[in-house]
């Protein structure tokens, strides 16, 4: 089995050849998105009354996620929360440090550690890069693809994917490739 790991966050491997097919040679790829990262920024209220925590969660392109929230105080002792349907999460905390992980399931898990001060509120904006594709792709072709016209079906996909109207025969060539979705 062949496999190739690209810089630009794909995996891609050659599955083998069945000759009942048309288009015999199989290949496997899939979407790793290393290159898209979870970025967030913090913002400090002072003597905002009680000592809260505002937690605000969407994804790269801005849709609202309704994620799963863990909270470990410096005891070790943790509560789990979710945010609601418009990506928010507000609690009161008592002063002290603690550890922040947020998870969704279609995207990378974010983790850090944070303080809390008597008194003041501490907001988390919080935008969660794509995890890694479940679903990978398939290549069905005639004959043996090169890794310059795979790496060149593997753009095409990356290119037009998040496009409503996208359909995968868009990156196939009739006759010589085709590209079906694994699920």
């Amino acid at each position: 089995m062949l496999s190739i790991n690209l810089s630009f966050s794909q995996d891609w491997e050659y599955l083998g050849y069945n000759s009942n097919f048309l288009l015999g040679h199989t290949y496997r790829f899939s979407f790793q998105n290393e290159d898209d990262i979870t970025e967030y920024n913090t913002l400090f209220i002072n003597n905002c009354g009680k000592t809260k925590l505002f937690l605000n969660i969407k994804d790269k392109s801005g849709r609202t996620l309704i994620a799963n929230i863990r909270i470990t105080n410096e005891a070790g002792e943790e509560e789990t929360f979710y945010s609601d349907i418009e990506g928010n999460l507000k609690i009161e905390l008592k002063e002290g440090s603690y550890d922040l992980e947020v998870s969704d399931v279609m995207s990378d898990d974010f983790k850090t550690n944070f303080t809390m001060i008597n008194n003041e509120c501490l907001q988390f904006n919080i935008q969660l890069g794509r995890g890694p594709e479940i679903d990978p792709f398939i290549i069905m072709s005639k004959k043996v693809l090169s890794d310059k016209q795979i790496i060149k079906i593997i753009n095409c996909v990356k290119k037009h994917r998040n496009q409503i109207d996208f359909n995968l025969s868009k990156c196939s060539k009739k006759g010589r490739y085709s590209l079906l979705m694994e699920i």
